[in-house]
């Protein structure tokens, strides 16, 4: 395997990871259960299964196969990780099935704030092992949503570098603009946290401040019929956000998923996923909020990012509320918008060494090559859970 390709990751089949897991850890330590099995239970709206009794049968026939040869099997979320407590249950049913303990399962999950055994009051023996992971959104959003479509012949770089001479330049030239929107906040679907959070700015008269979207209520960027939002082509869609943010000082990053406690509607899934989203500041250089999922703030830290506690009040990180949590990030603004332009400049300008470390982090990374992204994300969890 090219292991210097770092944004082609072998997440479509087994047998990639199995290739790259091998050449880590040696052979017959991983194996990693392949997505068309995985598919039917990793479901956005229900954990229900068309033709479930096959489906039952085909991944309980892959575990008999290989649960002599191998020591631990790999679950992972090979899209975007709407995992839900159902699923896990019916997982840990079918492991059983075959006599597969739980501590031979491996659970790779883009929620960092995986909560559900303890909301289930499991016992830690019968748990299976959990490690968070970022490395398929650094694969994702520069190998697959920003690449240039068109190949380059000869030169596996060339998609990556394409995209990254696009930022670059337009990195470098934020500090002669004169953003005139204080922040630039996007939505999509609707939902109770993203509606709450427009009728706050609406109410405290901040929307005039901001670059504001939400299409499922007709608001766009644009002004007119059009959602830049969703484009299909979600190479362009980014880039054609790209003078909102520049026209922004602040980012406010409203994630997919969320996590609350008191629940406030029906059907949230408790998570602490970050998606592309929290890599749209990132790129475009902006001081940013992220509401949704659980402790966000923490997680990128300890991704190793840096945030802005330097000019933010960044305790709404800590509530468990996330109504709370968003008229935190609300008072923030206002408290913002308020600034004279002087101060204001003055309070931003704190944050350039930031801006700077963050993009040069991600750049970094783009470039790794899947194993040494794995074995950072992976390896160093797996020692500390004596898997390796």
């Amino acid at each position: 395997m090219n292991t210097r390709e770092g944004w082609k990751f072998p997440f479509d089949n087994e047998e990639g990871l199995d290739e790259v897991f091998k050449s880590l850890y040696g052979s017959k330590k991983f194996k990693a259960i392949p997505v068309s099995l995985l598919h039917q239970m990793f479901q956005w709206k229900t954990a229900e299964w068309e033709d479930k009794e096959q489906k039952v049968k085909s991944f309980q026939d892959f575990i008999n196969t290989y649960k002599g040869e191998y020591k631990y099997f790999l679950m992972y979320e090979f899209n975007e990780g709407a995992f839900r407590m159902e699923s896990l249950l019916e997982y840990h049913k079918l492991f059983q099935s075959v006599n597969v303990s739980p501590n031979r399962v491996i659970f790779l999950t883009s929620n960092w704030n995986f909560s559900f055994y303890d909301e289930l009051d499991y016992p830690d023996e019968n748990r299976f092992h959990i490690i968070p992971y970022w490395w398929k959104s650094i694969a994702y959003f520069t190998g697959s949503e920003l690449r240039n479509r068109e190949e380059i012949p000869g030169d596996p770089y060339g998609q990556v570098n394409n995209v990254w001479d696009k930022l670059t330049e337009n990195f470098e030239n934020r500090k002669h603009r004169n953003p005139s929107k204080l922040f630039v906040a996007t939505m999509e679907s609707s939902r109770g946290e993203r509606s709450y959070f427009f009728d706050k700015l609406k109410e405290k008269n901040l929307l005039k401040f901001g670059h504001v979207s939400y299409r499922d209520m007709g608001v766009y960027l644009d002004n007119k019929n059009k959602n830049i939002m969703s484009d299909v082509d979600n190479h362009h869609r980014f880039f054609d956000t790209k003078e909102y943010f520049n026209d922004a000082h602040i980012s406010v990053v409203m994630e997919s998923d969320v996590y609350t406690k008191p629940m406030h509607w029906d059907g949230l899934i408790q998570s602490g996923r970050l998606t592309e989203k929290i890599m749209w500041p990132l790129f475009w250089g902006k001081p940013f909020f992220v509401i949704g999922p659980h402790q966000p703030i923490n997680t990128l830290q300890e991704i190793g990012l840096k945030t802005f506690s330097t000019i933010f009040d960044e305790s709404y990180d800590e509530e468990d509320d996330i109504l709370i949590r968003i008229d935190r990030v609300v008072d923030e603004l206002e408290r913002f918008s308020k600034l004279s332009d002087d101060d204001l400049k003055n309070e931003l300008q704190k944050t350039n060494d930031i801006i700077e470390y963050n993009f040069n982090f991600y750049k970094e990374w783009s470039y790794k090559g899947v194993d040494e992204i794995i074995d950072t994300f992976f390896g160093q969890r797996a020692k500390e859970l004596n898997l390796i």
